[in-house]
C-alpha cells in the first residue's frame, strides 16, 4: 500500500493510506523498513492516536 504520512510513536506508526486516507496502525524495526500493519483506524487522525 503507498502511505504519505507515517507517525512514529517508539516503536508504533500511524501510516496513511494514499488510496483511501484512512489511518493504519503498525510497527517496523527500523526507518526505512517495510510497517507490517494489523488495524485501520478510519480517516480521523486524532481516534487513531487515541487508539496508541
Amino acid at each position: 500500500m503507498e502511505v504519505d504520512p507515517i507517525i512514529g510513536f517508539t516503536g508504533l506508526c500511524l501510516a496513511r493510506c494514499v488510496d483511501d486516507g484512512e489511518w493504519y496502525m503498525g510497527h517496523r524495526g527500523e526507518p526505512g523498513e517495510p510497517i507490517f500493519c494489523w488495524s485501520s483506524y478510519g480517516a480521523d487522525l486524532g481516534i487513531a492516536i487515541d487508539g496508541l
